[in-house]
């Protein structure tokens, strides 16, 4: 499990950081700005091992880089489904400045994410929404991180 999840963070790192030189302009969003799913509560750090462990990992690989990292972490209703999920962000973020960017989605059984790009030369933004399944028993997250240059 730590091998995917630390593989999974990297990768998704490396789509980031190419996504965000791709960007073109608007000022800089803050993480209260943006959307969030109903229902969806603030996980507390020891709660939910796997959550915990991509929090960590996609913080670290990206602690060298020139970027400023935003990663909050939900409990979601079991009921909740990944393409709820996606459907809810995607229909939110359609009439935005936000661009769908297929380079930051992943889609693994255990893990998922989708993500969009914004911004300009010295404002470049990312946004990757992540969904992990309830593996260990101690529920469904959402992974919600906004990254800034």
């Amino acid at each position: 499990m730590k091998v995917f999840v630390r593989r999974a963070s990297v990768f998704l790192s490396l789509l980031f950081l190419l996504a965000l030189t791709a960007c073109g302009g608007g000022q800089p969003v803050a993480f209260v700005d943006l959307p969030m799913i109903p229902d969806a509560a603030p996980l507390e750090e020891g709660a939910n091992t796997i959550a915990d462990s991509v929090s960590n990992s996609f913080k670290a690989s990206l602690s060298s880089e020139n970027v400023e990292v935003e990663l909050k972490l939900y409990a979601v209703p079991a009921e909740m489904s990944w393409e709820q999920i996606k459907t809810f962000y995607t229909d939110q973020l359609a009439a935005t400045d936000w661009k769908s960017d297929e380079r930051i989605t992943q889609n693994s059984d255990t893990f998922k994410t989708v993500g969009w790009t914004r911004g300009g030369f010295a404002s470049e933004q990312g946004l990757a929404v992540g969904y992990g399944r309830d593996l260990l028993g101690e529920g469904a997250f959402l992974m919600v991180a906004l990254i800034s240059e």
